[in-house]
C-alpha cells in the first residue's frame, strides 16, 4: 500500500507541474483512486467493510412494477454502508479515519470526527438471516406468496458485500372481495358505499388493503360515527382458492364498543375567542354570549365580528358529525392567520342522557393582533446582482374585526455587479407596499356554495410603489395595483388570479450613455417608454415537495397575463380612427401596453439517496405585442443567463437567437451587463440538468448541464438573427456546464457556481461547439469564459 501511495503522489507532483489541458481531471481521478484503496488499511486484522446490498429477483414470469420492488426491498435490509459520494468517495469514512482516535471527549477532534466523520460499517453488523425473514415478508405483503430467497458474500480487498437473491412467481390476484353482510346500521354503510374499492383482478398488495380500511374508516367517521377506529376492520384472506388467487372477507370486529356503532348528531357548537393555554378557563354563564347559525359564541373583548364564524366553521348544531367538516373547521380557523392554537373537542351527552348527541368546543387562542419587524438581508437577484437590504414591515392580523390582514412594507436594497468586467456597477430600489387581504371571496357570485373548500379562499388587495436606480443609466418608476384572489384547491395546489391588474412605469433621469442605446435601438426605445399597462394575470402552482420529500418529487408552474383588451377594444368602439405605430391611442395622454404573456415552469426531483438529487427542469414562454403596441413593455420581455438560469453565460448575454452585441467605440463591450439591455426576447426556451449530492456536514455538491435561448417573434434590424426560425431554433441553443458549492444550513443556502459555455450560439455557425478551447491552465481562458455565480437559494 505505501509503495502505491507513493508512486500517486509522483504522478500527481508530475502532473501539477504540467501545463495539460486535462490536468485537473487527471488529478481528479487520482484521488478517487487514493480515496477508494485507503480507507481498508484502517482496519484490523479480520475486519472487512462493508459495502452494501444488491437485490436480484428472479422468476419465469413477467413481474409488475419490478424496479418498485426491488427498491422496496432494498429499503429494508440493514445496516446502511457508509455514506459514498458519486459511489465510490466515502468521504465522511476518509475524516473519521484521518482524524484517528480522539485524546478529549470534547475536544476538537473529537468534534470534528463526530461530526464530520462516520464510523466505518463492518461486515461482521450484517444480520443476514434477519435481513432475509424481513425480505420474504415484504414479498408476501406484494402478493408473491413461498418466495425463496438466498445470498452470497461478495469478498475483495477487505470489503464485503451481499447479494440476496428472490426467486419467485407472479404476485397472487384477487379473486372475489366481500364486505360485511350485517343487518345493522353500520355493516349498511360500509356495503353502500364501493368508490375506490379493490377490485378483482389487483395483484394482491398489503398496502392496498390498508388503504382500504382507512378508506372505510374515513366514510364513516364522515356520516357520524365518532368513535370508529380503524382497528375495528380486519380482513381474512384465503389463499386456498387455487389458481394463484386470494378471496378476501372484510369484516367488522365482533367485539368493538357499542358507541362505535352509533352515528352522532352535533347538540351545541361553543366558541370561545381568548382561550388561555396558561390556565384552563371555564366559560362562565354571565358573560355575553353571541348566536349565529346556532353556534353560542363567547368574545369577552368584541375582537371578532360574528359572521367569521359563519364562514370558517363547518360543524353545525343537529347536524350529523362529520370528519370531513372537522378539519375543514380547523384548516379555515387556522388559515385565518389570527389564531396561534385552534382545539376542537367534542363532548358526549350519553351521561346527561342525550345518546347520540355531542357538544363541539371549539377553543381559540389568538395571536398578537399588531407587529412591526425589521428584516436585513442579503440579496442574489438572477441578473448576477447582488447586495445588502432592509425591510420595515407593519401587520395587522385583525385590522376591520374579519380577521382581515393588512400590511405595509418599506423596503431598500443596494446592489452591485459581482460577476464579470464590469464588477462594480450599482443601483438602489426604494419601495412601499401595502397589502389588505380579506378572509374570503369577495365578488358577485358564491364560490363552493354547497361545498366548503378545504382551505379558506382569501381576497387580495395591492397598492404600491417603486423607485430603480441603475447608477449612471436611469431611473425607472413604476406604480402598480391589482385586485384578485388566492386560494388552495389542496395542499399542493395553489390559484392566483387578478382580473384587475394596473402597472404604470415612467423612465426618467437617462443618462448620455443610455440614450444612446435607445437611439441605436429604435424598438428597444420603444419598450422602455412610459407606459400604462392594464390587464389580468392569473398563477397555478403544484408543488408536492410541501408534502414530504418523496422519491419522485414535481413542481410545475403556469403564468398567463393579458393586457390592454379591454381599453382597446372600448376605443375601437368610439373612435374611428386605427392605432398606428406612430400614433397609439392613449388614455391620460399615455400609450398603453396591449399582449399576450405566458410561460411554464416545469420541474423533476429524482432522490438517488436519502441526500442526493437529479432535478431536470424545463422553462418555456413567449410573449406577443398586438393591437395598440408592437413591442412587449421591458419588463414583460424574456432574458436568459445568470445564476439561476444558464450559468456559463451572464444575464442577458445571450440571444436574441444569433445575434451579437456589436462593439461601439463610444460604448465599451461588455457581454451580460447592463450595457447591452437589447438581449431580450418574446420567446424563451431552457432546460436544466443537475445532479446534487452532499460531501460533509452542511456542504453540498452539484454538477449541472444548462441549455437554452430567447428568440424574438419579428424580425428586429437591431438584432439580426434574432428571430425563431422552426427550422433551425434547435441549432442556436446554449449549452453550458459546470459544478457548484452550496453552504445549506436550515434558514440559509449560500451557493457557488462555476459555469462553463460547451455551446455559444453567436459564434459562426461552424465553430459554435467550443469544447476543444477548454483550458483551465489558462489565465486567459479562465478570465474570459468561466463564470462564477453567487448566489443566495438553490436555483430551482
Amino acid at each position: 500500500m505505501s509503495g502505491i501511495i507513493t508512486y500517486i503522489q509522483l504522478v500527481i507532483n508530475n502532473l501539477w507541474k504540467s501545463k495539460s489541458t486535462y490536468k485537473s481531471v487527471c488529478f481528479i481521478l487520482l484521488v478517487l483512486i487514493f480515496n477508494s484503496c485507503s480507507n481498508t488499511r484502517f482496519l484490523a486484522e479480520g475486519e472487512e467493510l462493508y459495502t452494501g446490498a444488491e437485490i436480484k429477483v428472479i422468476s419465469d414470469d413477467d413481474i409488475p412494477n419490478k424496479s418498485e420492488l426491488i427498491n422496496e426491498m432494498k429499503s429494508v435490509v440493514r445496516p446502511e454502508p457508509n455514506t459514498t459520494l458519486f459511489g465510490i468517495l466515502r468521504p465522511k469514512l476518509s475524516i473519521y479515519n484521518l482524524v484517528g482516535e480522539p485524546k478529549k471527549e470534547k475536544g476538537a477532534r473529537s468534534w470534528i470526527r463526530n461530526k464530520f466523520g462516520e464510523a466505518p460499517v463492518l461486515f461482521s453488523d450484517v444480520p443476514i438471516t434477519t435481513n432475509i425473514q424481513i425480505l420474504i415478508n415484504r414479498l408476501e405483503n406484494f402478493g408473491h406468496f413461498t418466495p425463496q430467497v438466498t445470498y452470497e458474500i461478495k469478498r475483495k480487498n477487505k470489503k464485503a458485500s451481499v447479494e440476496y437473491k428472490a426467486t419467485i412467481q407472479k404476485p397472487y390476484t384477487i379473486r372475489s372481495i366481500s364486505y360485511p353482510t350485517g343487518n345493522q346500521e353500520l355493516e349498511l354503510r360500509i356495503r353502500q358505499d364501493n368508490e375506490n374499492r379493490p377490485q378483482p383482478g389487483e395483484p394482491y398488495n398489503l398496502t392496498r388493503l390498508k388503504t382500504e380500511r382507512t378508506r372505510i374508516d374515513s366514510l364513516l367517521k364522515n356520516m357520524g360515527f365518532f368513535y370508529f377506529n380503524p382497528d375495528y376492520i380486519i380482513f381474512r384472506v384465503d389463499s386456498t382458492v387455487g389458481n394463484r388467487e386470494v378471496d378476501i372477507f372484510v369484516e367488522v370486529k365482533k367485539d368493538i364498543p357499542a358507541n362505535a356503532r352509533i352515528s352522532f348528531e352535533i347538540k351545541n357548537v361553543i366558541i370561545n375567542t381568548n382561550y388561555s393555554l396558561d390556565e384552563e378557563q371555564k366559560t362562565a354563564l354571565d358573560v355575553d354570549t353571541t348566536h349565529i347559525n346556532g353556534m353560542i359564541i363567547y368574545d369577552r373583548n368584541n375582537d371578532f365580528r360574528p359572521v367569521i364564524f359563519a364562514r370558517t366553521v363547518f360543524l353545525r348544531p343537529g347536524e350529523t358529525y362529520s370528519r370531513r367538516n372537522h378539519e375543514v373547521t380547523i384548516s379555515h380557523l387556522m388559515g385565518l392567520g389570527t389564531f396561534q392554537f385552534v382545539n376542537v373537542r367534542f363532548i358526549d351527552l350519553n351521561a346527561q342522557g342525550d345518546t347520540g348527541k355531542l357538544n363541539a368546543v371549539i377553543n381559540l387562542t389568538p395571536i398578537q393582533k399588531r407587529a412591526i419587524r425589521l428584516e436585513l438581508s442579503a440579496i442574489s437577484k438572477s441578473n448576477n446582482f447582488a447586495g445588502p437590504g432592509a425591510s420595515l414591515n407593519y401587520r395587522n392580523r385583525n385590522l376591520l374585526r374579519g380577521a382581515e390582514l393588512f400590511i405595509v412594507n418599506l423596503s431598500g436594497n443596494y446592489e452591485t455587479l459581482i460577476s464579470g468586467r464590469q464588477r462594480g456597477l450599482n443601483s438602489y430600489e426604494l419601495g412601499i407596499n401595502t397589502e389588505l387581504q380579506v378572509p374570503r371571496f369577495i365578488a358577485p357570485f358564491n364560490f363552493n356554495k354547497d361545498r366548503p373548500m378545504n382551505f379558506i379562499p382569501r381576497t387580495r388587495m395591492l397598492l404600491g410603489y417603486q423607485m430603480l436606480n441603475r447608477v449612471q443609466f436611469f431611473w425607472l418608476n413604476s406604480f402598480n395595483t391589482s385586485f384578485g384572489y388566492i386560494w388552495n384547491e389542496s395542499k399542493v395546489k395553489r390559484h392566483e388570479l387578478n382580473p384587475i391588474s394596473l402597472s404604470y412605469v415612467r423612465l426618467g433621469n437617462e443618462s448620455d450613455q443610455f440614450r444612446e442605446i435607445l437611439q441605436r435601438n429604435p424598438i428597444l426605445r420603444r419598450s422602455f417608454e412610459n407606459q400604462l399597462i392594464f390587464g389580468s394575470t392569473y398563477s397555478f402552482i403544484y408543488n408536492d415537495q410541501i408534502l414530504e420529500e418523496k422519491k419522485h418529487n414535481y413542481h410545475f408552474r403556469l403564468n398567463l397575463d393579458i393586457a390592454g383588451n379591454t381599453m382597446h377594444l372600448g376605443q375601437l368602439v368610439f373612435r374611428e380612427e386605427a392605432p398606428t405605430e406612430e400614433k397609439p391611442y392613449l388614455v391620460l395622454g399615455i400609450p398603453y401596453s396591449q399582449y399576450a404573456r405566458s410561460d411554464v415552469d416545469v420541474r423533476y426531483y429524482y432522490r438517488t439517496a436519502p441526500k442526493s438529487r437529479i432535478v431536470v427542469r424545463l422553462v418555456a414562454g413567449s410573449g406577443y405585442a398586438y393591437g395598440n403596441a408592437r413591442t412587449l413593455p421591458y419588463i414583460k420581455q424574456f432574458f436568459i443567463g445568470g445564476a439561476n438560469s444558464i450559468r456559463a453565460f451572464l444575464p442577458r448575454s445571450l440571444g436574441p437567437g444569433t445575434y451579437r452585441t456589436s462593439v461601439s467605440d463610444t460604448i465599451p463591450f461588455e457581454r451580460g451587463t447592463l450595457l447591452y439591455f437589447d438581449q431580450t426576447g418574446d420567446i424563451k426556451l431552457e432546460s436544466n440538468l443537475e445532479f446534487r449530492f452532499p460531501i460533509i456536514g452542511f456542504l453540498r455538491g452539484a454538477v449541472f448541464l444548462d441549455a437554452g435561448n430567447v428568440w424574438t417573434f419579428r424580425e428586429n434590424p437591431n438584432t439580426p438573427g434574432g428571430q425563431f426560425n422552426f427550422n433551425k431554433f434547435y441549432n442556436e441553443i446554449a449549452i453550458g456546464t459546470g459544478f457548484g458549492f452550496r453552504a445549506d444550513v436550515e434558514f440559509f443556502v449560500l451557493r457557488l457556481d462555476l459555469g462553463i459555455p460547451l455551446r455559444e450560439p453567436f459564434q459562426p455557425i461552424d465553430n459554435r461547439w467550443v469544447i476543444h478551447l477548454i483550458d483551465f491552465g489558462s489565465p486567459q481562458y479562465r478570465r474570459q469564459s468561466l463564470v462564477l455565480n453567487i448566489a443566495i437559494g438553490y436555483p430551482f
